[in-house]
């Protein structure tokens, strides 16, 4: 059976006496446990001399809302990536009937329907690029200030209804025709 080498107490003193890191860390770096480091330094009658920084504890709500609101940003953009691609796959789905509708001729009601399929795309876009602004945190917002603004995703989304209402006045041409 494997034994460990006994901790160098010494070194423990010193530690335990002088270093502003927890008692936890400490005994870690020292291969013993927590319980055994202050068992030996009370038996000792060891005192620190110097005062741990503690950092702030949270409480289990706290924890349980810091868990929950990190959940919910994953689920977020989870979900807005996943409009993006349905969005995009739509509107090649409709681009591609477009060009067998030169092809073939289709009727109004086709058209008018890709018409209106497109302009609620248009519309969906239009929030989620609001929404992927507003819910950036105000750190994420500062680390991310060479990507495109909100200013620039609106000027994105505008772009975007004008492609699609050039391509739905092609498709009232190639419906009238």
């Amino acid at each position: 059976m494997f034994r460990r080498a006994p901790p160098d107490w010494e070194r423990v003193k010193q530690e335990f006496m002088f270093c502003t890191d927890p008692l936890d860390v400490i005994a870690e770096r020292n291969g013993i446990g927590r319980g055994a480091l202050t068992r030996h330094a009370n038996a000792a009658n060891w005192q620190r001399q110097i005062t741990t920084v503690q950092r702030p504890r949270r409480t289990k709500a706290e924890r349980a809302e810091a868990a929950a609101e990190s959940t919910r940003r994953a689920l977020s953009k989870s979900l807005a990536a996943r409009l993006y691609l349905a969005i995009d796959r739509k509107v090649q789905e409709i681009e591609m009937r477009m060009q067998q509708a030169e092809d073939e001729g289709r009727s109004a009601v086709d058209v008018e329907r890709d018409a209106r399929t497109l302009s609620a795309f248009a519309r969906v876009y239009a929030k989620l690029v609001e929404f992927d602004g507003a819910k950036k945190p105000a750190t994420e917002k500062r680390e991310t200030e060479s990507k495109p603004s909100p200013e620039r995703s609106s000027e994105d989304a505008d772009q975007l209804r004008r492609d699609l209402a050039r391509r739905l006045e092609r498709l009232d041409r190639g419906g009238d025709a």
